[in-house]
Order: C-alpha cells, then structure tokens, then sequence
C-alpha cells in the first residue's frame, strides 16, 4: 500500500517535471528569438539634480529637473538590445545652438558591472553635420566631478544628482584612456518637438558577444555642467523569467529527491 503511494508521487513529479522542461525549452526559445531581435527598453527622464554655485548648494535650484531652462533638457533614453548590438538613443534639446556640440567628457556614464563605480564614459566631441555617422571615443580613465570645472566659476551647475533618499556627485573623466569607438549620429527632430535632437549612439555588431552589457547603469551629464541629468538600470527584461523558472525547476528536482 505505501510503496504505491510512492510510486504514485513519483509518477506525479515525473509528469511535472517533463512540462516544467518543455516549459523551460519554449520559453528559452522566445528568449533566443527576442535576442535575436531587436528588444529597445525606454527610460524617461526623472532624475533630479542640485544646483551648486562656488563649490557650494545654491538653494535657488535644490531638487529641480533642469537648471538653465529649456535649453538643456534631456527627455528621455531609448536602450535597444540587437543580439550583440547595443544602442542608445538619447532625446535632448542640448546642445541649443544648432549646427556645433559643445559637449565634453561629461557625457555619458557607464556603469557595466552595476557596482557603483564608472567604468566607461563616451566623448561626444563637435558635431557639425546632422545625420551624418561620427567616430568618437569610448573612454576609460579618472573620475572628478562636475565641480572640478564649475567649483569656483561663479556659475550655477548640476552639482549632485538624486537616486532614492541619496545624493551623489556628477560624474566627469579625466586623464582618459581611449579604449574603443562608438558611432554617434546627430539627428534634428524639429524646433516644435518635444526633444530637438536625438543623439543616436550605435556600440557596434559584436560589443555585447559575452552579454555583459545585458545590464548596465549609466549617466547622461548634458557636457561638464550636469544642468539636466539622467540616471538608470537599464536591463534586458527577458533573461530573468527564464532564470527564475530554471531555479523552479531545480526545487522540483530537490523536493523529488526528498521523496526517495
């Protein structure tokens, strides 16, 4: 009587344990499929920044979305995942001039292994042609902040962005190292919409070969002066149901083990 009961577990976890295994190939089939198209993840802009004037709080720009007006508004960041291929696409009225960028070293941030520390930033440099693919660099190096250049100028500056309850200084490189390129094209949106540019960054064919930029944090300073800042996680979202259904699989393993 007893061993057939067992039995009968065992047949019942026997029978699981083959849907959860075609659940797991399906689902790890649509994961392949997603990777291998296109997967862009939009990150809207709502970070917020402290003004700082002669290395110290302003208290006319504390928690504010952008010092300066307009002109230095950063709407959002599209991150597209293409099997291998990574791109970002950043809508911004900077630079507000027109035909020439002024952006620095300050521009983008990047965190890859999500540890709190930059790893990476991208040099925008002049641009002086629209939709036009620019070479520019990726960079490693020193890290200083945006009070490096504007401390002492007078001028009023993104001085710390706001993550949660924390504040954090406004990242800028220095003393850099190039380490690869990437293609940055700069397109003109219109005058009437809502972001005047998109500044399209293209990391190339085979950057993302070893999927370590499946995640990563990263920075966008508006140049040196961080007047409007943004800071994400940016993920793909697919991997991690597969994970949190293969970790399933081997509880029903284990507790099928206990039953012997």
């Amino acid at each position: 009587m007893g061993r057939g009961i067992e039995n009968e577990k065992e047949n019942h976890m026997r029978i699981i344990i083959r849907m959860m295994l075609v659940l797991i190939a399906v689902i790890w089939a649509m994961s392949s499929v997603a990777q291998a198209s296109p997967i862009s993840i939009t990150y809207w802009d709502t970070t917020k920044v402290d003004g700082w004037r002669n290395n110290a709080p302003d208290p006319n720009y504390q928690n504010v979305d952008v010092i300066g007006g307009d002109a230095f508004k950063l709407e959002k960041t599209v991150v597209t995942w293409d099997g291998s291929r990574v791109k970002m696409d950043i809508y911004t009225n900077w630079p507000a001039r027109g035909q020439t960028s002024q952006t620095g070293v300050a521009d983008l941030a990047l965190d890859i292994d999500q540890n709190g520390s930059w790893d990476y930033a991208v040099r925008l440099g002049s641009v002086s042609r629209f939709n036009t693919p620019t070479v520019v660099d990726l960079l490693s190096g020193t890290w200083r902040n945006s009070h490096f250049y504007f401390g002492s100028t007078g001028l009023v500056y993104g001085g710390q962005y706001i993550d949660g309850a924390q504040k954090f200084d406004i990242p800028v490189l220095v003393g850099s190292t190039d380490v690869g390129n990437v293609i940055a094209t700069w397109s003109w949106l219109g005058s009437s919409s809502s972001s005047r540019f998109k500044v399209t960054l293209d990391f190339g064919n085979n950057f993302n070969t070893n999927h370590d930029w499946d995640s990563f944090n990263f920075l966008w300073g508006t140049a040196r002066c961080g007047n409007d800042t943004q800071f994400a996680s940016a993920a793909v979202p697919i991997p991690g149901s597969v994970l949190l259904l293969g970790s399933g699989l081997l509880g029903l393993l284990g507790f099928k083990r206990k039953l012997k």
